[in-house]
């Protein structure tokens, strides 16, 4: 009679200790698989603002398309990722808003940049990066307006002609 509740004492106790040991693997594995992913997500962040801040450089506009993006070398490497190669898989990361303008841009705050974006687990935004970024697109419409002139709808219009005496 003593043997039975020994044996499921020990049954319950191996039973408990095998799920705690499935319950931290899994964790770790979760965890582990997380991780990872963020890093992508990181890598193929920095990757896209370096690409995007050389495309203003080049063309002092903002990008309309990842398509605009594919002749662009970025000026530092891509860790895991290959610019213009992995540019299919970079989009299940990263998100580009190509409606916005250079102007657009130039007034975001780069703690609210949101003229691109990480998809999925990551680590937090590049301030300093975006930061540089923002002040490119400044530059780059400070550059416009001053390339462009005055503006002449600005320029004082030329007195009215004498009207011609009515008969």
């Amino acid at each position: 009679m003593s043997r039975f509740p020994t044996k499921l004492v020990v049954f319950v106790s191996v039973l408990s200790i095998s799920s705690i040991f499935v319950f931290i693997g899994w964790g770790i594995f979760v965890g582990t698989r997380t991780s990872i992913e963020a890093e992508k997500t990181n890598q193929a962040y920095r990757l896209v603002l370096d690409v995007v801040s050389v495309y203003v450089d080049r063309t002092g506009e903002w990008p309309k398309h990842w398509s605009d993006l594919r002749s662009v070398s970025p000026k530092r490497s891509g860790g895991t990722w290959k610019w213009p190669e992995d540019v299919a898989e970079i989009q299940h990361h990263v998100a580009v808003d190509f409606t916005v303008q250079c102007s657009n841009v130039g007034q975001m705050d780069s703690n609210a940049f949101s003229a691109i974006k990480q998809i999925g687990p990551n680590y937090g935004s590049e301030v300093e990066t975006v930061t540089h970024l923002i002040e490119k697109c400044q530059k780059a419409v400070t550059q416009k307006k001053a390339n462009a002139g005055p503006n002449p709808s600005n320029q004082p219009s030329s007195p009215p002609s004498p009207a011609s005496p009515s008969k």
